[in-house]
């Protein structure tokens, strides 16, 4: 039996992307790691430089920007991760 809980298939991608906040002030790149119907994953940026509301943009393509929100954050060794 599997451990896995999660309600929607993950697909993994491990794109560059680019998370922008909502006035396109802030301008991170990172890597779209992987993705499903409800949410996903984005890694290769520090976690407390993103703001909880924010655009995503995948790299290349005609994918769009689509707008998104911190819905986890867990701590580690004392240090905060969304």
């Amino acid at each position: 039996m599997s451990n896995e809980r999660r309600r929607n298939f993950r697909v993994e991608w491990n794109s560059p992307a680019t998370i922008y906040d909502l006035e396109r002030h802030l301008v991170r790149p990172c890597i779209l790691a992987n993705f499903s119907n409800t949410g996903a994953r984005i890694t290769g940026v520090l976690a407390s430089t993103i703001p909880d509301e924010f655009m995503l943009r995948i790299t290349g393509g005609h994918r769009g920007t689509r707008k998104c929100r911190v819905l986890v954050i867990i701590i580690i060794q004392g240090r905060r991760i969304r």
